[in-house]
């Protein structure tokens, strides 16, 4: 596989498939091909303006309003009868096949285990799998179709379980099965104050431009090169009872704070790192926030000093054995 690579997680797939379609140059031409579109479709199918999506009208799998959403966002969106494959394609970037719909089920946190292949550019004949899916125009007919199988399925599945995917057995590891693994999801570091940063005029426009979504869900002022596009982030705020605000953020990227933007701008943190949507549209983080783990983070920073940690977006070695070393001992 000259070039091409093996996508082995859902984590890995999110991440190639959102930079293959992400802020195209103006020549690139954009087709997916994919089965079904989950209610949250545009959060995994990035600047949709010119790109052409195919999928399947199945009846309580595909949402109309995930159709009607990119419509509206200038896709060109057409329909083919039992079209079962998943392909994310792109004249200058590559191309991915995999197993995942573009859905929160397959490519957030629905805890499907999905995997693919990235394949270069020209490696892939996208012209032939169109010629083969046969695309239909949307139709009024059609649309009323996916309206009424989806409120079927509504009715049918009213509501899922608050406790949401971490807390399901078996969906992913904890702190030390992440810890003990000999090829750990890398994670990073941030220290921050009360609150998030005031997101920047270039990062609401990059959220609009590419997701249609006029403000991030969260944000952070950031260094040069401290964190960049697809990096888990464990942020929190150490106080004079300890450490609070513990959470995940997932960054889709990392945009400069113009100098003229007062209250936003920061010298010191001239960048922000964006999360665009809120946390159950990503893949499952490195582990869980349990209750242990937040204690044995509380602990470990206390053990290894606030300053050292600001300074450094890596967690320290050090100061992962420290967590470990405490939680083995509870």
């Amino acid at each position: 596989m000259k070039n091409g690579r093996v996508l082995y997680s859902s984590d890995v797939l999110h991440k190639t498939i959102k930079s293959i379609l992400a802020s195209p140059d103006p020549s690139d031409r954009r087709v997916v091909l994919v089965a079904y579109l989950g209610s949250d479709a545009s959060s995994f199918l990035p600047s949709p303006q010119r790109m052409r999506v195919i999928c399947s009208p199945t009846p309580g799998s595909t949402d109309p309003s995930a159709i009607r959403q990119l419509i509206k966002r200038k896709a060109n969106v057409e329909f083919s009868n039992r079209l079962h494959m998943k392909v994310y394609w792109s004249h200058l970037r590559g191309c991915v096949i995999c197993s995942a719909n573009a859905s929160s089920g397959a490519l957030g946190r629905g805890g499907l285990r999905e995997a693919g292949v990235f394949l270069p550019p020209r490696a892939v004949d996208i012209d032939r799998l169109i010629r083969y899916a046969e695309p239909k125009p949307v139709t009024a007919r059609f649309m009323d179709r996916l309206d009424r199988g989806w409120r079927r399925k509504r009715r049918t599945r009213p509501g899922r379980s608050r406790r949401g995917p971490f807390r399901r057995r078996g969906v992913h590891a904890d702190y030390l099965k992440w810890y003990e693994s000999p090829y750990r999801l890398e994670w990073k570091l941030a220290l921050f104050s009360e609150g998030d940063t005031p997101p920047a005029r270039a990062a609401k426009e990059r959220c609009y431009r590419e997701y249609g979504i006029r403000e991030p869900s969260a944000g952070m002022a950031a260094r040069p090169k401290d964190y960049k596009e697809a990096d888990w982030v464990l942020r929190f705020r150490v106080t004079a009872r300890g450490v609070r605000g513990t959470e995940w953020m997932y960054t889709d990227f990392v945009v400069r704070v113009h100098p003229s933007e007062k209250g936003v701008y920061r010298k010191d943190y001239p960048f922000q790192a964006i999360q665009v949507n809120p946390p159950t549209h990503y893949p499952l983080p490195p582990f869980p926030l349990t209750a242990d783990f937040r204690r044995a983070l509380n602990l470990a920073v206390r053990a290894y000093g606030e300053e050292p940690l600001a300074e450094v977006p890596r967690p320290p070695k050090r100061f992962l054995d420290r967590i470990a070393t405490s939680l083995r001992k509870k």
